[in-house]
């Protein structure tokens, strides 16, 4: 591996918030024999994709890997929007030389069928422009017209970045559903998602994608059928090459026993966007008093929260290190709470930046560790995974888990669902087992998972509507699998 070294100078200046440190060095361990499969290069010492995809027809082809490694650049590739450079920015070649390029690859035929002027249809990652607009419409209702305005059309090639931004878990899986519908012996189906359940619902087969944020990404060089690929990415090791797609593997947990809520323990809401989920969490957080209340006294909590909202409105221009130092001393932080939180969720790297700076998802960390590392008896945490992609999900998650397991003895969860009544009103179900909350509600969704005895850590899996393991669960009335 080659190294990069970057340096960035700041004033030494101590204001109210300070803004940076004097002199960031950042080392960065570049790919050396990956010039020859190099797709495409933004310019000197920037960004650059080495190797690519093949989309088959009649089948959708899923692709994973975190933020900022090239898996839109490779969209808008495959789109035709952005004509791949091999590295030669100063001396693009033209699409005929890119199509004898590519036939080492086998995607000469793609790409020539993309020249016969068949139509495209590409849903982007942000919102058009168009619908921006729209300040008054919910986020959620603007990503659903998005995909609809792509689900809708007749074309060759659906290209779909991100499906899961802004939509509940319900919608996913819809969504989901009628991507799958596109499905045609001459039609093309590429989708991105950071949510590795709806990859694992959608795709038929995928690539993994790894590399440095910002600094190069890097295809395998096989696909794989989507089963054994996300088994791949959550061990984080590529058989083919023989090489890690990531420092360390992704590990599930799940631990289930019996007993009343006590400390420790993580209570999980499910339910549909508009169902009261955020309502209860602040009626919790003794933000939003209840209209009525049957008891004698008026209801309080009789515990400290720490409260995360579902929007993260930290808004200051002060730096991440003094929001933290607002809450406790840097310096002074649990070895624990530096290894359960601040290091997985990668907060270092943003102490000295900005809070107005923050791209969404860091913001959604830094929220995370905010609420973390404020003492409370209670964690109120909502929507901890919007904006994340599929790699820091889980760390958050296990972040999360690991801080509250740590206040106290009981491991075991509960599950408590929201739904809506006939009369167009919510109602939140007393706790449940984790078990029978979850079969619950995977019954209302008409979804089953599975945990097959030959996946890595028994990892919950989503069967494919209509699938055989769907059939025979559904048969059986067991909708979250236990083996």
């Amino acid at each position: 591996m080659a190294g990069r070294i970057r340096s960035d100078y700041r004033d030494q200046r101590e204001p109210e918030c300070m803004e940076g440190p004097a002199v960031i060095l950042k080392i960065v361990d570049l790919p050396k024999d990956l010039d020859k499969d190099t797709i495409h290069s933004y310019g000197p010492d920037s960004f650059k994709l080495h190797r690519f995809p093949l989309p088959v027809p009649g089948k959708v082809l899923g692709l994973v890997g975190p933020h900022s490694v090239g898996k839109t650049t490779a969209l808008k590739v495959l789109a035709r929007e952005l004509k791949p450079n091999f590295g030669r920015f100063d001396d693009s070649p033209d699409w005929p030389e890119i199509w004898t390029h590519f036939h080492r690859f086998e995607l000469q035929r793609y790409f020539q069928i993309l020249n016969m002027n068949l139509k495209v249809v590409f849903k982007p990652q942000q919102v058009p422009d168009f619908l921006i607009g729209q300040s008054r419409v919910p986020a959620e209702v603007l990503e659903r017209v998005t995909l609809a305005i792509a689900l809708l059309q007749k074309a060759n090639v659906y290209i779909f970045d991100e499906i899961s931004n802004s939509l509940d878990v319900h919608h996913r899986f819809k969504v989901a559903q009628l991507i799958r519908s596109l499905i045609r012996p001459d039609s093309y189906v590429i989708v991105v998602d950071n949510d590795l359940s709806v990859v694992d619902y959608v795709s038929d087969y995928m690539y993994c994608l790894y590399g440095e944020p910002g600094e190069y990404g890097v295809f395998a060089k096989k696909g794989w059928h989507v089963k054994a690929g996300i088994e791949h990415y959550l061990r984080g090791f590529d058989p083919v090459e023989k090489n890690l797609i990531r420092g360390e593997p992704l590990i599930f947990e799940l631990e289930v026993k019996g007993g009343e809520f006590d400390d420790g323990q993580i209570l999980l809401v499910l339910g549909d966007n508009g169902t009261g989920k955020s309502t209860f969490i602040r009626m919790l957080a003794d933000l939003l008093p209840p209209d009525q209340v049957v008891a004698v006294q008026p209801w309080r909590p009789n515990f400290l929260p720490s409260y995360k909202p579902q929007k993260n409105e930290l808004g200051s221009e002060c730096t991440v290190r003094l929001l933290l130092e607002r809450k406790r001393p840097i310096a002074k932080m649990h070895s624990r709470f530096v290894s359960d939180v601040m290091k997985p969720l990668q907060i270092y790297p943003l102490l000295d930046r900005k809070v107005a700076t923050l791209s969404p998802g860091e913001t959604q960390r830094v929220a995370i560790t905010l609420c973390l590392a404020t003492n409370a008896n209670v964690y109120l945490i909502d929507e901890p995974s919007a904006y994340l992609d599929s790699d820091m999900r889980i760390k958050a998650a296990m972040a999360i888990r690991r801080h509250v397991l740590r206040a106290g003895e009981s491991r075991s969860d509960k599950v408590i669902l929201a739904e809506r009544t006939p009369s167009a009103k919510f109602a939140t179900s007393s706790p449940y087992p984790r078990v029978t909350g979850l079969d619950l509600f995977l019954k209302k969704m008409n979804m089953t998972f599975r945990r097959d005895t030959d996946t890595f850590r028994f990892t919950p899996r989503v069967n494919i509507l209509g699938s055989a393991e769907d059939k025979d669960q559904k048969a059986a009335g067991v909708y979250y699998g236990l083996a």
